[in-house]
Formats: C-alpha cells, structure tokens, sequence
C-alpha cells in the first residue's frame, strides 16, 4: 500500500528525512514517534504529497507520488483533513497529533473512535503522536524517526525494549536533556 525507499529531504542542505525505508502493508494501522523536530511531521508531508523527497521513491498503491504530476497529486490531497476523509472512506488515513493537548480519557475516546472508524472502513492508517504511551497502546506497529532516520520499526509492544538504547529510553521516558 505505501512504500518509501530511501527517501531523503534536504532544508538548507541539511537532511531532516536520511534515507527512509518503509512498508506500510493495506489495511494495516502504523504509528509514528520521535523526539521534536526529528522529522516526523516532514514524514507525513511527503506521504501526502505536500512535499517532494530529494531523493527517494515514494509509492502509493503502486503508484509513485515523487514524480506525479501536480495534477494527480492534487487528487490525491483531497484525504487531508479529517471529516473529509472520514466522508470520502479513503484507503488511505493520516492523522498528525490527533489527541494533542487533550485529557487522557478524551484521548482514549478518540483512539476508540479511530479504532472503531479503522475496524468499519480496512483503511491503512499512519498516525503521528508525541503521546507515546497512549499511541503504543493504539497500533500494533510503531516506528521510531530521531534526526532524520527511522531507528526502530516493529512491534509497539517490542519498543520499550529494542535493541537500540536511544530508542529504549525515549519509550521509557528515561532520557535527560535535550535530544
């Protein structure tokens, strides 16, 4: 359903995205973590076409949006924002910080919602939180992004105890400082 191969975006020359690679399988709901301003919300834009990748491919359902025309990429947005893409059923749902700033039994309800919404429609979900505790409770996989590149990838309920310390410790809550 969706796939980044190697993807790269470059901001004054400096990489936010290094090098992504992954497989979001249809139907299947993936979630996405990461310290602030580790590329996340840069992620989403380039899965949605708001931005192009440097280098890279990025596919949908077979079909590759880094070369696309503006044109079909444009068809393509029409899923961006929530009530529209909940009327329109897409394949395709991308949520950016759905619960931010909310309590948590309203941020269990919305997960609830989201969940009941994912079960009824098959759709292929990617949702970005910095609420860890409560997105890891929500998707079975998660993916871990930290200065531009993805450092874990697999079972939520596997994160807290990765093989990559940085990433161990982000779940935990256990770094001090800033990243």
């Amino acid at each position: 359903m969706l796939r980044l191969d190697g993807v790269r975006k470059l901001f004054r020359g400096e990489p936010v995205l290094d090098g992504i690679d992954l497989h979001v399988r249809r139907g299947e709901t993936w979630g996405l973590i990461g310290p602030a301003a580790s590329g996340k919300s840069v992620l989403l834009k380039v899965l949605c076409g708001l931005y192009r990748p440097d280098a890279g491919d990025v596919h949908f359902d077979g079909e590759d949006l880094a070369g696309a025309s503006e044109e079909r990429l444009m068809a393509l947005r029409a899923r961006v924002g929530i009530a529209r893409a909940l009327i329109a059923r897409p394949e395709l749902v991308i949520y950016d910080e759905p619960t931010a700033g909310l309590d948590p039994v309203t941020t269990s309800k919305i997960y609830d919602l989201l969940r009941k919404e994912q079960g009824e429609t098959g759709a292929t979900v990617v949702i970005v939180s910095s609420d860890v505790e409560a997105l890891l409770r929500f998707v079975p996989r998660v993916g871990m992004i930290y200065r531009g590149k993805l450092r874990y990838d697999g079972p939520a309920a596997g994160a807290a105890d990765a093989d990559d310390p940085l990433v161990r410790q982000f779940v935990r809550g256990e770094i001090e400082g800033p990243l």
